[in-house]
């Protein structure tokens, strides 16, 4: 009996993986990678340019109509401003919720997104005088952070590549909050 079960547990464990790998393949999780303009506000604003970004994300469809659940990753870099040398990068991501709008068009997708993430930040002044790495200095820190904006999607019917646009609201709960505006062009891979 225990040599049976033995044998049996392989064949379950295969049998379980591959309707798995159904069930995420019909829930058609869609990845997308993109760049854009990252705007510095408030008290960030008033320290640092406006920047650039990059940003991956993967959506998961959810049981109920129009939601769906997307995990993100940024990394962003903006200069400081008023001919100070130096630079301040954040690296981070967030799990949002993803609601899509209807649309009039069939291949249109409109959507909002809140989520919750966390972020580090780290910020690099450099001495004017030697403009060397000896005389940078650095603070860092992490922090949670709220985000919420829309965008929209053109995708395409089927298995397909498609674009995104989007404009999020960032707000890092540091000691002094770092808030910013992302914005995003990008493509979408897999299925509507």
């Amino acid at each position: 009996m225990h040599l049976t079960s033995c044998c049996f547990r392989p064949i379950a464990c295969a049998f379980t993986v591959s309707v798995a790998a159904a069930t995420l393949k019909a829930q058609s999780v869609r990845f997308s990678v993109g760049a854009g303009a990252i705007v510095p506000t408030s008290v960030y604003g008033t320290h640092d340019n406006w920047g650039m970004h990059v940003l991956g994300a993967a959506v998961v469809p959810s049981p109920v109509a129009d939601l769906s659940f997307r995990l993100d990753s940024m990394y962003s870099a903006t200069t400081h401003q008023y001919g100070e040398l130096g630079h301040t990068k954040i690296a981070g991501g967030s799990a949002s919720v993803l609601w899509r709008l209807r649309s009039a068009s069939p291949n249109l997708h409109p959507y909002l997104l809140a989520g919750i993430g966390s972020y580090h930040e780290t910020e690099t002044d450099i001495a004017p005088a030697c403009n060397s790495a000896y005389c940078a200095s650095s603070f860092a820190q992490s922090a949670h952070a709220w985000s919420g904006g829309g965008g929209l999607e053109l995708l395409q019917s089927g298995p397909a590549i498609g674009w995104f646009i989007e404009a999020r609201y960032v707000t890092i709960q540091s000691g002094t909050p770092t808030n910013l505006f992302l914005m995003t062009l990008g493509l979408v891979f897999g299925t509507r």
